[in-house]
Parts: structure tokens; C-alpha cells; sequence
């Protein structure tokens, strides 16, 4: 192949990756979860078992022949399709076809912010006074929250009042609760934070992990190719070169975060 040529097809696969440059962090989580085989076996076993997977789930659940308007008078529970118990193990609250990049996806999910599950704790938990619902479901929950607590709340009352009783109830739980513990959760929470954001900066780094992984798993090339695709200046007859190193690097990354480490970037 002469050197036009071969240029040409270079850019041409790199004009594939240029919507990369405009995508957000969760558009970028989004593409590597998509190229993790667990996640494509999931959509799959959802696609071919549809309505299975929408059925609804009752929490708690019905009794045998239970109506559900009687179940929901009897709990004030919660329902959702069965495909969250799919799906939410990837960060996904929904379905998302892996075929499609981040800037691709159908209408109601045209923002990828609405589909990860940006965390696995809730703000408010719902309940009721029936001790046969609280008992088994309300423990369950405190057990899995080490700093959560219970808020009933009155959705009649006016949102400034709640927001203001909210607020109030935290304080005076940090107060009360274990004080030091509790500080050092928070302050680790913080720099954890903080660390996210500097994650942030490093986009650039993973559409070269993409790109490279791509090269390799997808089209098929050769250590040399890909070295020679991404570092076209650089010499590639030894091993030992930098560029080299990198995209070995570049892989193992992505490979990484594809694998399941792209959920330590949730908020």
C-alpha cells in the first residue's frame, strides 16, 4: 500500500472516534461498558426473553393471589420491571442497546446522565407502619446503608417545609450519630470526589484506549499495525519503543475499565 493510501484509510477510521471528543463522562463509561461481553450476553437474554424480563416486580412481594391494588393499599411498596435486576448490576436503569455509540442512542435516552444509576444508595426510602413490611424490608435496607436513615414524608406539605425538616434531621444525626466514624466516611467521600473529577481530565487518554482496543479486538491488527496506526512517526522494529509500551498500556486500560473498573467513576 503506498503512503496516500494508507494515510486515507488512517483517517478514515479515526473520523469514526471524533464523536468521542464531544462526549460527556458518562458517555465515555457508557463506551466501554458496551464492549464488555457480560453486558452483551445481558442485552441479549433481555432481547430474547422481552416479555419475561418486563414483567413487573413487586417489593415487597404480593401474596398468593393477591390483587395488586390490594398489595399497594397493604405496603405503599414500589414495583419495577423485572430487566433492572438485569441491568442495574452493570449501573445501567435501563436496557441500553450496545451496538449503539453514546452519541446514538434513541430519543428517550438521548442523554446517557438519565440511564446510569450514578449511585446504588437511596436519598429517601419509603415505608409504612405495618410491622409485617417494616420488619423484613426496612432492616434489609438500614443493613445495607451503614449511614442511612428512615424519612417518612408528607407529600402534601409544602417542598420548602420538607426540604427544611430534611435538613434538620441530618444535622442533628451527625450530631448524634458516631461522630468520628462518620466524619472520616465523609471526608473520604469528598476526596474521593475530588479524584472522580481529576479522572475527568483524562479523556483524551481513553480514546486512545478505545481506539487501541478497538484495532486490536475488533479489526484484528497486529501489535506492529497498531503501533504503526497510532504512532505513525515513531519506528516500530523494536519492541523496547515507547510507542510500543503505550499501546500495550492503552490496552490493558481499557480492558480494565471494559471489564467493570469504568463503574469507579460513578458518582
Amino acid at each position: 500500500m503506498n503512503l496516500g493510501k494508507k494515510n486515507k484509510g488512517r483517517d478514515e477510521i479515526l473520523k469514526k472516534y471524533e464523536y468521542l471528543d464531544a462526549l460527556s463522562l458518562n458517555g465515555y463509561l457508557w463506551e466501554f461498558l458496551r464492549r464488555n461481553k457480560d453486558y452483551q450476553k445481558a442485552y441479549r437474554e433481555y432481547q430474547d426473553n422481552k416479555a419475561y424480563w418486563l414483567e413487573p416486580v413487586y417489593e415487597p412481594p404480593r401474596k398468593k393471589n393477591e390483587a395488586a391494588e390490594n398489595w399497594y393499599i397493604r405496603t405503599h411498596g414500589r414495583t419495577f420491571p423485572r430487566n433492572k435486576l438485569l441491568f442495574n448490576p452493570f449501573g445501567l436503569e435501563y436496557p441500553l442497546d450496545p451496538s449503539r455509540q453514546a452519541n446514538d442512542l434513541p430519543g428517550e435516552y438521548a442523554t446517557i446522565d438519565n440511564c446510569f444509576r450514578l449511585t446504588n444508595t437511596s436519598v429517601f426510602h419509603y415505608f409504612v407502619n405495618d410491622p409485617e413490611v417494616r420488619k423484613p424490608w426496612n432492616q434489609e435496607w438500614l443493613l445495607s446503608h451503614k449511614y442511612g436513615i428512615e424519612v417518612l414524608i408528607d407529600v402534601t406539605s409544602p417542598l420548602d417545609k420538607i426540604k427544611e425538616k430534611v435538613e434538620k434531621i441530618v444535622r442533628i444525626e451527625r450530631k448524634t450519630s458516631k461522630t468520628e466514624e462518620l466524619r472520616k466516611h465523609m471526608k473520604e467521600k469528598i476526596y474521593k470526589n475530588l479524584d472522580i473529577i481529576q479522572k475527568r481530565r483524562r479523556f483524551k487518554d481513553w480514546k486512545n484506549y478505545l481506539i487501541a482496543y478497538d484495532l486490536k479486538h475488533r479489526e484484528n491488527f497486529k501489535m506492529k499495525d497498531i503501533v504503526d496506526f497510532l504512532h505513525p512517526d515513531e519506528l516500530n522494529k523494536n519492541p523496547e519503543l515507547k510507542a510500543n509500551k503505550i499501546v500495550l498500556r492503552d490496552i490493558k486500560e481499557a480492558k480494565n475499565l471494559i471489564n467493570g473498573q469504568y463503574k469507579e467513576y460513578f458518582f
